[in-house]
């Protein structure tokens, strides 16, 4: 279920969860019978999104932990 939450948080529509729900624990033996150009469209897409979300998402972590460690050495007088 946790899974499922972090793919609706992603903005992974309901209907493409759906169809992947297979993929999602088993990794090495996944089978698409009949596979839909279209659906694999949308799922290119929505892995693209998600890989644009995961580097901001990077680089504001990598911000706040450049921030915390300004922070940090005014504290410890460094």
């Amino acid at each position: 279920m946790l899974k499922i939450r972090r793919l609706l948080d992603s903005g992974v529509p309901t209907r493409i969860i759906r169809d992947m729900l297979p993929c999602l624990n088993d990794i090495g033996s996944t089978i698409v019978a009949d596979p839909d150009p279209e659906l694999r469209a949308m799922l290119v897409e929505q892995r693209d999104k998600l890989a644009e979300r995961i580097v901001l998402l990077q680089q504001n972590r990598d911000a706040l932990t450049r921030y915390i460690d300004a922070m940090d050495r005014v504290l410890c007088g460094a």
